[in-house]
């Protein structure tokens, strides 16, 4: 799967009306940010998902960012995909 080696290295702060962002590194260079969000759509609503890319080339950089919306959904996607 494109996602298999994916794994958290971190968690931005949010604030008072939104959960914090998680980053989410080791993606595949298929990774779209369709895909990235259904993975995360299992713990709950999405509100962002985005794959980060290289300004110049557009090529995929490996990693992205997944904001859920709410605390708890976020706790769950780190427990049950890290």
């Amino acid at each position: 799967s494109e996602l298999a080696a994916y794994q958290f290295a971190g968690v931005l702060p949010g604030n008072d009306c939104m959960p914090p962002k998680l980053y989410v590194g080791n993606l595949a260079a298929s990774t779209t940010q369709a895909s990235l969000k259904s993975l995360f759509a299992s713990f709950g609503e999405v509100a962002s998902a985005r794959v980060a890319v290289d300004r110049e080339t557009g090529d995929p950089k490996g990693c992205g960012f997944v904001r859920m919306t709410t605390d708890q959904a976020s706790d769950d996607a780190i427990v049950g995909l890290n």
